[in-house]
């Protein structure tokens, strides 16, 4: 619900919880607590890219203000077990998500908007890049990244 002046300047936030995905192995709701938007926005679900935002797999329109339970729909099949959840801006044309301009990302107090979070499947189940890449890199390249010699 939103219940904020459309004058009145807000602290960008995104609150979200550890949750189980609502869906298959194709497509999948997650579930945002609250975002609190500085106009117009969208909330971005990315991959976690090594502890880093990676690529989006799914986003929703935000109001100015603050709003519960904003659902998105996130591709599933490409999903890692633990996503970011960040606040963009509706700054291009009104109501499509131009990304990675001129929708950028909202920040609060100098920073980006983001949280991270886990996720899991109901009976399918999601990638976790780094172990992937860790049980698959040679020996020789693991020594190397941990410093060892």
């Amino acid at each position: 619900m939103n219940e904020t002046m459309a004058n009145e300047t807000l602290m960008p936030s995104i609150s979200v919880s550890d949750q189980m995905i609502e869906g298959d192995q194709v497509i999948g709701n997650v579930t945002i607590d609250e975002v609190v938007s500085n106009g117009t926005g969208w909330v971005a679900i990315h991959n976690n890219l090594f502890e880093h935002p990676g690529g989006i797999i799914g986003y929703a329109q935000v109001e100015n203000g603050t709003t519960e339970n904003v659902t998105v729909t996130i591709h599933t099949f490409v999903a890692t077990d633990s996503l970011f959840a960040v606040l963009h801006m509706d700054a291009g044309e009104e109501g499509v998500f131009e990304y990675p301009a001129p929708d950028t990302e909202q920040m609060a107090d100098g920073q980006l908007v983001i949280l991270p979070f886990k996720v899991t499947g109901n009976n399918f189940t999601l990638m976790n890049l780094t172990a992937t890449c860790q049980e698959n890199l040679p020996e020789e390249n693991l020594s190397s990244m941990s410093g060892e010699e």
